[in-house]
């Protein structure tokens, strides 16, 4: 065998050891999501661009156009959403993710 066809075969190697990582820790992931919106307290006005993190990870996500989110594909347990945004007090919320279920997040943030 070629040094070549040695590297191909190698890093094939490589690459299907992680395809199959990704799909053990994806069978920890339950169908549950998080979704919701973000309105500014004082005004009641949806607010876009607000991020919420999962703290202690590097997942999240940012409101749309019309203050609106969803987090996907969670993995079972308690976790604490972070919800910052420019201008505005950063909020904390524990939620209890249950494997399969849809929950509803909503934040009042005031400035």
């Amino acid at each position: 065998m070629e040094v070549s066809q040695a590297r191909v075969l190698l890093l094939s190697s490589v690459a299907t050891l992680g395809l199959g990582v990704t799909s053990l820790d994806a069978q920890k992931v339950s169908g549950a999501q998080i979704t919701g919106h973000v309105i500014d307290k004082s005004t009641g006005e949806h607010l876009p661009g607000m991020t919420i993190a999962i703290k202690g990870t590097t997942f999240g996500t940012a409101t749309d156009n019309t203050g609106h989110f969803s987090l996907k594909h969670l993995k079972a347990g308690k976790i604490t959403l972070i919800l910052r945004g420019l201008g505005y007090a950063s909020q904390e919320r524990v939620v209890t993710i249950k494997e399969g279920e849809s929950q509803k997040v909503d934040f009042e943030v005031p400035r």
